[in-house]
């Protein structure tokens, strides 16, 4: 989720604010705070068109771009209650995962997925996406989601209300 790609109102930005301490997470983080509002309701829509355009330059330096696993691993730790253990085994073994994996240090290969087992209620896809992340090189990673990505958005048609 990008900040951008929030659509509220001025009174709930200001009633609960982006946490500026945050150097990651500060847009979910945000996210899971306003749920906490009474009357706010969090809607995401299913369009196939985007919604905004981002452009990515990839010789720019950026904190999401970074390896430090440690970092939002420490954050989804003091956020959990706010999450389902669904939602926290997923962050571990997708972003966190991904993160460490940039780092090229397999510690956390080994680690990840007992936090989550632990501490979450992990899925099979969760799993599965972890050893991709790992055992895939991100090039292939990257040649196979041309192919699903259409397949993913024919799907989110399909299940339009």
């Amino acid at each position: 989720m990008l900040p951008s790609t929030v659509l509220t109102t001025k009174e709930l930005l200001l009633q609960i604010p982006f946490n500026a301490d945050l150097p990651r997470h500060n847009d979910v983080d945000w996210l899971l705070r306003a749920a906490l509002v009474e009357g706010v309701k969090i809607v995401f829509v299913p369009d196939a068109e985007p919604l905004i355009v981002w452009h990515i330059d990839s010789n720019r330096l950026r904190i999401s771009s970074s390896s430090d696993w440690r970092y939002s691993l420490g954050w989804i730790e003091r956020s959990r209650s706010q999450v389902t253990p669904r939602a926290y085994a997923s962050f571990l073994l997708i972003w966190v995962s991904g993160t460490a994996a940039r780092g090229k240090s397999w510690k956390p290969f080994w680690i990840l997925p007992w936090k989550a087992l632990a501490k979450g209620q992990p899925g099979l896809m969760d799993f599965l996406a972890h050893f991709v992340i790992w055992l895939v090189p991100s090039k292939l990673r990257r040649t196979i989601s041309v192919f699903v990505d259409p397949i993913k958005t024919k799907r989110a048609q399909t299940l339009r209300f």
